[in-house]
C-alpha cells in the first residue's frame, strides 16, 4: 500500500464491521484489554479501531499486522500511557472512535491527530461549553444548532491536542480555534506549536477533524473492505 510523502490517509469504518475473527490480528494485551470493556458497543469500537490500525500500518510498512509492536511511552513522564507510535518511526498515526464511526489517520513523517465525535447530546450545553470554549468563542443564540457548534469546537481542539500528544492534560479552553462555519484553524495557543486543521466527512450524526504539524493532502478512504477481508479465514480466501 503506497502512502506518498505530504499525504495523510484517513480510513473510516463502522462499528458494525466488528467480527470475532479480527481478534487474530490483535496482540494478547489488546485482546485482554478489549474484554475489560463492559458494554458490547465499546468492545466493538475497540476491536475495529485496533484491527484497522494493524491492517493498514501492516500494509504500508510491509509487516504482518499481528507482528507490529507499538511504543506507548509518555513523552512527559515516561509512563506507559503515551500516544502510540511505531518504535522504528517513519509512520505517524492516530485513532478515534465515537458512536458508529471509527477513524484512523496515517501520515509519513509528520505527527497527526484525528478526532471524531457523535453530535453532543446534553441538556446543559452552556455548562459543558464553559469547560471547552475560550474567551471569544460561543455557541450562538437559541434556535441555532448549538450542539453542532460545540461538537465542532470540541473536535477541532481535540485534533490539535492529539496531534501534539498532549491530550486532555491541556485544558481545551486554553486554545482558540475558528468558529463553526469557518475553515478550521488554530487561532491561538500561547504555549503550543502551530497545528494545521482539516474538517473531515465522517457521515451523518458525527463530526470530525484532523490535525497535523505539517501541511498534508488529506485522502479519506473506506476501510470496511479491508476489515472484511481480514475477517475471512485464510482457507476460505484461497478457495
Amino acid at each position: 500500500m503506497d502512502l506518498p510523502g505530504g499525504t495523510c490517509h484517513v480510513w473510516w469504518a463502522p462499528r458494525s464491521a466488528a467480527s470475532e475473527r479480527l481478534t487474530a490480528v490483535l496482540s494478547p494485551a489488546e485482546r485482554e484489554r478489549r474484554l475489560r470493556f463492559v458494554r458490547e458497543e465499546d468492545r466493538d469500537r475497540y476491536l475495529v479501531a485496533h484491527a484497522l490500525t494493524r491492517i493498514v500500518l501492516g500494509a504500508v510498512s510491509g509487516t504482518p499486522p499481528e507482528e507490529l509492536a507499538f511504543d506507548v511511552t509518555c513523552a512527559r513522564c515516561g509512563g506507559p500511557h503515551g500516544k502510540p507510535r511505531l518504535p522504528e518511526g517513519g509512520l505517524e498515526f492516530s485513532i478515534s472512535h465515537s458512536g458508529d464511526r471509527i477513524a484512523l489517520a496515517v501520515a509519513p513523517g509528520t505527527p497527526v491527530g484525528v478526532d471524531v465525535e457523535r453530535l453532543i447530546e446534553s441538556r446543559d450545553l452552556d455548562g459543558l461549553a464553559a469547560a471547552v470554549l475560550a474567551d471569544g468563542e460561543g455557541l450562538g443564540p437559541d434556535g441555532t444548532d448549538r450542539a453542532a457548534a460545540l461538537t465542532t469546537y470540541w473536535t477541532r481542539k481535540e485534533a490539535v491536542l492529539k496531534t501534539t500528544g498532549d491530550g486532555l492534560s491541556v485544558a481545551p479552553r486554553t486554545l482558540t480555534v475558528s468558529a463553526p462555519g469557518r475553515p478550521p484553524a488554530l487561532l491561538s495557543w500561547p504555549d503550543g506549536p502551530h497545528v494545521h486543521l482539516y474538517d473531515l466527512r465522517p457521515g451523518p450524526g458525527h463530526l470530525a477533524c484532523l490535525g497535523s504539524l505539517a501541511p498534508v493532502r488529506v485522502v479519506e478512504k473506506d476501510g470496511t473492505e479491508l476489515l472484511a477481508r481480514a475477517a475471512v479465514p485464510q482457507e476460505d480466501q484461497a478457495s
